[in-house]
């Protein structure tokens, strides 16, 4: 399931996009397991994926929400840790997604679990995605913000 990117890296194209997603209500924090058919499978991590057509990150992000959890309602994104790699070849925008209320995500075949979780639960949760282990050491604060 690689498709390297121009620069012949094991990345889902050149750019990708998404979110962790965080639930205004009870400040609880969605995390997706990732599935057997993607790349770092049985990982705990944020929803996003490649950005296509030219689309801009935030619009990807919002859509990668929708394929991946079926959530069509609002969200408001927060510019967090941008990933890249020391090649340049491929860059990763990383968003924190405010909802409003807690929702029973519908998955694709990209995730086979999911979990609202506490901060401190987001800590403790293994294993990570190498992607949401670097966002929360380079976004703690933003994450803190809205997760308490």
């Amino acid at each position: 399931h690689v498709n390297n990117n121009d620069a012949g890296d094991n990345y889902w194209g050149n750019s990708a996009s998404g979110a962790l997603i965080i639930n205004k209500e009870n400040n609880k924090i969605l995390v997706g397991l990732r599935s057997e058919d993607v790349n770092e499978p049985n990982e705990w991590s944020s929803f996003g994926g490649a950005i296509e057509d030219e689309l801009s990150p935030e619009y990807n992000a919002k859509h990668e929400i929708y394929e991946e959890t079926g959530y069509k309602g609002e969200i408001e994104l927060i510019p967090a840790y941008i990933f890249k790699t020391p090649s340049g070849s491929f860059t990763y925008y990383n968003f924190i997604g405010l909802v409003e209320t807690e929702f029973v995500p519908i998955l694709d075949w990209e995730n086979s679990d999911y979990r609202w979780i506490t901060l401190q639960e987001l800590y403790d949760l293994k294993p990570k995605h190498f992607g949401l282990e670097a966002l929360i050491k380079n976004s703690g604060d933003i994450i803190r913000k809205y997760a308490k």
